[in-house]
């Protein structure tokens, strides 16, 4: 009796795989391929837009070519992220739109319409409806933030770094500029990184790039002209000391105006969490700044909840209850769902309420962050397919799926005929495998 030999082939969907068996030799009819999506990856922007009542939406952007996601948390729920909360891909934003990961994120406030920039294909906008893409600005770009109706974005031309600017429509549809762009620095090579960000009290322009530079405008935000220039913002002599992570500061800004720097120590051997991470802050726009504080986990977003009298800041896996004078790690605890040096987001409805940056996509804490215990963030990655397939195996009986992605929680495990699955020590359902008759490689 001849044997025949199946031959499998698999081929990275992005977030998902095909299984298919060549026409030439096949033992038994073999079902119709199907791509199962697979939850997580590196989650890149966070925004959280409230809808005015009890309701947020959330986006999100991640480091792969599935661009942008969208989901609605509604906390009438008893449980806001339970089994009815699942991410959708934005329609104009998916991997077959082929705009790639965008480098920053923004949403208009007033019409919740969203914004990317792209390297490739410039300053894009879109709300959750197919065909609403407009790009507002076909050059190089390299984040945006929108304050009102006015919305800065970085843009790099062959020899300078620039900041282009103008005003939205009431539908923030359309972008109109005058005068823009402006140079921040001269730089006639790449960007490789870049940090954007608006002074809560006096509506000032910083820029960090390169991880070493900030530099701040001279007009605030709504008084930008062709006669803007940009200064080097004066650090503290503290600051030489941050040699680790290749010497990258971040920068950040509390609700009373107290600007925010942070960097890694090698020297500083204390026992909190973040090994070696510093900040130092400065009251008065910079004139003057405290000493080493420890804390921080560089982060290049900082977030504060509360008004100027009394905050708490947040920046990646820690968090300071006394306007980052002394700090805590939180999240750090959690198989699968660690959070990460990525960003932290307060939800606008209950600031209690964190969007964290997770080794498992994107994860919610629910207190604030006040403890750091197994229960303190929930893997909410459901929809969100930002996992870059590697390879794939079944067992011998056919009843479990292996599957090694690039990007955290790496390998995801998921029995046949939808029992639960899990991505190392996480309980979200990372994908399915409801075949009655799988295949493998023979």
């Amino acid at each position: 009796m001849n044997k025949f030999r199946s031959q499998v082939f698999f081929r990275i969907m992005g977030v998902g795989f095909l299984i298919t068996a060549s026409a030439a030799t096949i033992v038994a009819q073999v079902e119709v391929p199907q791509t199962k999506g697979v939850y997580g990856g590196d989650v890149v922007y966070v925004e959280a837009v409230s809808n005015g009542t009890d309701q947020t939406r959330l986006y999100v952007t991640t480091a792969s070519a599935n661009s942008a996601f969208y989901a609605d948390v509604d906390f009438t729920q008893p449980d806001p992220f339970g089994t009815n909360f699942m991410f959708q891909a934005v329609p104009d934003l998916t991997a077959a739109a082929n705009h790639g990961a965008p480098n920053g994120m923004a949403v208009h406030q007033a019409s919740g319409r969203l914004f990317i920039t792209d390297p490739n294909d410039g300053l894009l906008s879109c709300t959750t409806v197919s065909n609403s893409l407009v790009t507002n600005v076909s050059v190089n770009a390299w984040g945006v933030v929108i304050e009102g109706s006015r919305l800065v974005y970085i843009r790099k031309d062959p020899a300078d770094l620039k900041l282009g600017y103008g005003t939205l429509s009431a539908d923030g549809a359309t972008f109109t500029e005058s005068g823009s762009p402006i140079i921040i620095t001269a730089m006639p090579g790449v960007i490789w990184d870049m940090a954007m960000g608006i002074h809560p009290t006096n509506h000032i322009i910083y820029v960090e790039w390169q991880g070493t530079n900030i530099a701040r405008s001279s007009d605030a935000i709504d008084q930008l002209s062709a006669g803007t220039t940009f200064t080097t913002l004066a650090l503290p002599d503290l600051t030489t000391n941050w040699t680790g992570w290749n010497g990258v500061r971040t920068f950040g800004f509390g609700p009373d105006g107290r600007i925010f720097i942070g960097g890694n120590n090698p020297a500083n051997t204390n026992t909190f969490q973040n090994q070696g991470w510093e900040l130092a802050c400065s009251d008065d726009n910079g004139a003057t700044w405290s000493a080493a504080i420890t804390g921080g986990s560089g982060c290049p977003l900082w977030t504060t909840v509360g008004d100027s009298a009394a905050y708490w800041v947040y920046n990646g896996s820690s968090v300071s209850t006394n306007k980052g004078v002394n700090w805590q790690a939180f999240g750090t605890q959690v198989p699968g769902s660690r959070v990460m040096h990525g960003r932290v987001v307060a939800d606008p409805f209950d600031p209690l309420v964190l969007y964290c940056d997770t080794e498992g996509g994107l994860g919610a804490c629910t207190n604030g962050g006040m403890t750091d215990d197994l229960d303190t963030v929930v893997n909410i990655s459901r929809g969100i397919e930002a996992a870059t397939i590697n390879d794939f195996d079944l067992t011998a009986d056919m009843n479990i799926a292996w599957i090694a992605a690039s990007g955290a929680p790496q390998i995801f495990r998921a029995p046949r005929n939808g029992a639960t699955p899990s991505g190392r020590g996480a309980t979200v359902p990372v994908f399915t495998w409801p075949w009655t008759n799988p295949t493998r490689t023979v």
